[in-house]
Parts: C-alpha cells; sequence; structure tokens
C-alpha cells in the first residue's frame, strides 16, 4: 500500500519576501496535525545574520518550533531551515493563523518584521 495516497499535497506558501530575504512553508499534514518546514533564503550579495523567526498563534492552534538549522544565511542561499509543528483543534472550523515576528541583520542595519500569516492552503 502507498503512504502518499491520504496525504493530499498543498502548495507551498511565500511567507514573506523583502530587502533580497524570503521566508517559503512547505507543509504535510495528517488529521488536525501540520507541519510547515520554513526556508529561509538570502538572494543578497552580503550575509544575513541573527537571522530569528518567532511565531505567535491563537489559542485553538498548538505550536512547537524546533530550533532552525542555522542563524546567519549565506549570499544566495537557502539551506537554512526550520519546523513548526502546528495543531489545529478547531480544524474544519477555524482556519491557521500565525502572526510571524522576523529580526536580522543586513548590512549593519538591523531590521524587525511584523507579519500575519493568515492564508495558509485549504485543507491545513
Amino acid at each position: 500500500g502507498s503512504m502518499s495516497a491520504s496525504s493530499p499535497s498543498f502548495p507551498p506558501l511565500n511567507v514573506y519576501n523583502q530587502n533580497g530575504i524570503s521566508v517559503v512553508f512547505t507543509f504535510t499534514a495528517a488529521n488536525n496535525e501540520t507541519v510547515a518546514l520554513a526556508t529561509y533564503s538570502n538572494a543578497n550579495q552580503s550575509p544575513v545574520t541573527g537571522f530569528q523567526f518567532e511565531a505567535a498563534v491563537p489559542k485553538y492552534v498548538q505550536m512547537k518550533i524546533n530550533p532552525p538549522s542555522g542563524s546567519t544565511l549565506a549570499p544566495g542561499s537557502s539551506n537554512v531551515t526550520q519546523s513548526i509543528r502546528l495543531i489545529n483543534s478547531q480544524k474544519g472550523v477555524k482556519p491557521l493563523l500565525m502572526k510571524v515576528k522576523l529580526s536580522y541583520t543586513l548590512n549593519g542595519a538591523n531590521k524587525t518584521e511584523q507579519l500575519t500569516v493568515n492564508n495558509f492552503p485549504q485543507g491545513l
């Protein structure tokens, strides 16, 4: 039997794309549990340092964020990842929702960005 038959595939989600830095979520899901794998990319000529992703979710969502694979994004790289496990206790009733705070340093400037991710793919 094939495991993949029962797990639908979800389109990747572009969460953030500014200053040459992008954050993309790819998803795997089973029942009411979703794992979002965040990939952090840096299209700049210079490295991004102190990269930090923080998130908050509503009370009906349980979240566990694993440590990132690194906090420095090398120039032209997209190899730093971070896995986020989400359990939506109101799946089918309320959508996944996440408030995100990104902080990083680029060319000596400290940046902090706050955004709300409310466009998770259908079915998560």
